[in-house]
């Protein structure tokens, strides 16, 4: 038997692009990063580069080496807090707006 767990089910079924920005903001941690790949690759289907850019970025974000702080490098940092803000918006209703390019390099 192959049961997802409810919030890839969620992503899988989700009605638009509102939705799934939705279900990744919403999206723990440890789910993030444990499927990490089925949330790019959800996105990916459904056309949602900004989507796939966030689930980049949050996995990045995860995996890091934090500095003396536990702060994350600012390559990550600030692009994720951007692109998460703008995400948020996008939820609520507000304009799509374009992602920052992804660092392929992260």
């Amino acid at each position: 038997m192959n049961t997802l767990l409810p919030i890839i089910e969620q992503m899988h079924n989700a009605a638009d692009d509102r939705a799934r920005a939705d279900i990744l903001l919403r999206c723990p941690d440890g789910v993030m990063l444990k499927y990490a790949d089925v949330f790019r690759d959800a996105c990916r289907r459904a056309a949602f580069d900004p989507g796939e850019t966030l689930v980049h970025y949050r996995e990045a974000a995860l995996m890091a080496v934090r500095d003396a702080n536990g702060l994350l490098p600012p390559a990550i940092a600030g692009p994720l807090e951007e692109l998460r803000q703008a995400m948020a918006r996008f939820a609520a209703g507000g304009r799509p707006q374009e992602p920052p390019a992804a660092d392929t390099d992260l």
